[in-house]
């Protein structure tokens, strides 16, 4: 849980360590179901899904390899496979922090868009 994370944190005596980031603590704080979360994966491809869940820390050998403990779960991972679709303020987004809001005007659009294509593609 949370706690614990915390008081994990409060065992290094240094400053990797010492605080948490504010990237990690929006993600556990301000991120709240139902919102959508973009990822832009090793495979250089950009992803977006609707999150279900709150935060969780996963310890497994293949979440700590892959940098990625701590978790919120997605009904699903959808793909952008088009890349000339993605408008170039997506990538400049991922720049400088591994978590932030998005709070393009050209990107909360797109997303829109997204979400709009696969309800109709589910209706």
């Amino acid at each position: 849980n949370w706690k614990e994370y915390l008081e994990c944190f409060e065992k290094y005596d240094n400053e990797y360590y010492s605080e948490l980031s504010s990237s990690l603590r929006k993600f556990h704080d301000e991120v709240k179901i139902g919102d959508v979360i973009w990822l832009h994966a090793k495979d250089g491809y950009y992803y977006f899904g609707v999150v279900k869940s709150g935060w969780a820390f996963n310890n497994d050998l293949e979440a700590r390899r892959m940098d990625a403990s701590n978790q919120r779960e997605v009904y699903q991972w959808h793909k952008i496979e088009d890349w000339e679709s993605v408008p170039p303020e997506l990538p400049h987004n991922f720049l400088g922090q591994t978590f932030r809001e998005v709070s393009n005007s050209v990107v909360k659009e797109f997303t829109l868009e997204q979400l709009r294509r696969l309800e109709n593609e589910n209706s």
